[in-house]
């Protein structure tokens, strides 16, 4: 069975590297040939094909559906499309699961901050890092809406709580420990995810 198992997932991989690659770069390629040796008008073949060169894949599918004659390129357009449709819809739940997981590392960190030696740091100056810890919450909670609405800003959040994890890790937060990272709290509107090492592309 886990023989059975791997093949099948070597299968499904190959036939997701041969699916990506064959409506990412042959399939655009083979609709601007078959819109420009089709039976049209000279301004009619131009669109498609900088319709087809401008939106790549999407623009590909489109042509295959909507401009081209033949029954095979549909189906295969069609193909495109579902398959398009598919993998949005992947992103999508895994971003929507994604959040919820993320979001639970904030709460995890100040119950943490409960139990970590702290002999240089007063209990006040403790109870406003879990004050910032919600402000972050607060600024860009990990969601679906967030992560689409203003990605950077969801990044340096996590990036901020990751950095705070990281110096508790042994179970001590040190003066400087907390001196660095308010600095970068309040550096946070204008602060690079790189400076974390993080990045948005």
């Amino acid at each position: 069975m886990e023989v059975l198992g791997t093949l099948i997932g070597i299968a499904a991989f190959l036939l997701f590297i041969g699916a990506f690659l064959f409506y990412g770069l042959a399939f655009p390629i083979w609709m601007i040939i078959d819109a420009a040796l089709s039976e049209r008008s000279g301004v009619s073949k131009v669109v498609w094909i900088v319709l087809v060169i401008g939106l790549w894949t999407v623009g590909a599918v489109f042509y295959g559906l909507l401009g081209a004659k033949k029954v095979f390129i549909k189906v295969f357009a069609f193909l495109g499309l579902l398959a398009g449709a598919a993998f949005v819809a992947v992103i999508s739940m895994g971003i929507a699961a994604m959040g919820p997981l993320l979001a639970q590392g904030p709460e995890e960190l100040k119950a943490k901050l409960t139990t970590v030696a702290h002999p240089a740091i007063a209990d006040e100056e403790l109870a406003a890092l879990t004050q910032h810890i919600d402000t972050l919450a607060t600024e860009a909670p990990f969601s679906t809406e967030s992560l689409f609405a203003n990605p950077q800003k969801v990044l340096v959040h996590f990036g901020l709580i990751t950095k705070l994890e990281e110096a508790v890790a042994d179970n001590e937060l040190t003066r400087s420990e907390l001196e660095e990272w308010n600095t970068l709290f309040e550096a946070r509107d204008s602060l690079d995810p790189e400076k974390l090492g993080l990045g948005v592309e």
